[in-house]
């Protein structure tokens, strides 16, 4: 280690600026005993990790936090464009994040009482504004009545794959087809260039479960979410 990090861990800075101290993720689970032990020296804040379901990291102090249901599905390269969604421009930052805290409840974040709201909330806030100012391929907005912003879905690119990073519906525009309308969107903005679509979303969100599952999109993977913090 020799003053830097633990083998098996990455450093994640763009996390700890919320947490006011560091933040580290477990990438190999045979670390996971080093990695707490050399935490409590370094004031770490919160370590993540992600793991199949076999593996447990429970007797190391972390706690499972959520589960991570991954969809996948083809994009249809014929799509037609649809009314009433645009691209996003970088103004456009500030009604999503504003949606963003409104609705993104289910991630992992929120799920830890060890994490106050607050932070959740300004991470969610960030996360998003990076995307929409450029971090995202691609950023396609839901326009609403008087052209505020219904929703909006946000997307990396990778090989053959349209990777949502983020989507989300105002609770105003709710129930409306919205949602239904930025994945057809998705398609036809990236269908000529990637094959695929893929989303990962929490087992508690029923809502996004059943939107992927209207596309046609179906689970292709599920992993947990465990998180270790100073208060256990």
């Amino acid at each position: 280690m020799a003053g830097g990090l633990p083998s098996g861990v990455v450093d994640q800075p763009f996390d700890a600026q919320f947490l006011k101290g560091p933040v580290w993720r477990l990438i190999d689970p045979q670390a996971a005993a080093a990695a707490v032990t050399a935490a409590k020296v370094f004031g770490v804040q919160l370590i993540v990790a992600r793991l199949d379901p076999v593996q447990d990291l429970s007797p190391f102090g972390f706690r499972r936090v959520e589960t991570l249901v991954t969809y996948e599905g083809a994009l249809d390269p014929q799509t037609a464009e649809l009314e009433g969604v645009r691209r996003g421009e970088p103004s456009d930052a500030g009604a999503c994040a504003d949606i963003a805290v409104q609705v993104f409840t289910h991630d992992r974040w929120h799920a830890d009482p060890q994490i106050p709201n607050a932070a959740a909330d300004a991470f969610k806030r960030a996360w998003v504004e990076n995307d929409v100012r450029g971090r995202a391929d691609t950023v396609l907005i839901a326009e609403g009545a008087g052209g505020g912003v219904d929703g909006f879905v946000l997307a990396l690119e990778r090989e053959r794959t349209a990777i949502v990073d983020l989507i989300a519906v105002s609770p105003r525009a709710q129930g409306r087809g919205v949602g239904r309308r930025l994945l057809r969107a998705l398609a036809a903005e990236c269908g000529q260039r990637r094959r695929f679509g893929r989303a990962g979303t929490q087992e508690t969100n029923l809502a996004a479960a059943r939107l992927y599952e209207s596309a046609g999109w179906r689970v292709a993977d599920r992993q947990i979410g465990w998180h270790w913090t100073p208060e256990g």
